[in-house]
């Protein structure tokens, strides 16, 4: 799988997280990153990303 189609999943898991999560609980979400041709891909920062435009804000 593409890193890109990955994200575009990850989309969706964000966005029904973010629809079925009770008020004022928490969603955790551990990820990892990866290398791609000797390329670091900073996929934590890029979920990160996508659950704070779902949404979600940060917590410590």
């Amino acid at each position: 799988m593409k890193v890109t189609d990955f994200l575009e999943e990850m989309k969706k898991v964000a966005s029904e997280s973010y629809r079925v999560l009770k008020a004022d609980k928490f969603c955790a979400i551990l990820m990892g990153d990866t290398r791609q041709k000797g390329h670091m891909i900073p996929m934590s920062f890029e979920v990160m990303k996508i659950f704070q435009d779902a949404g979600f804000n940060l917590k410590n």
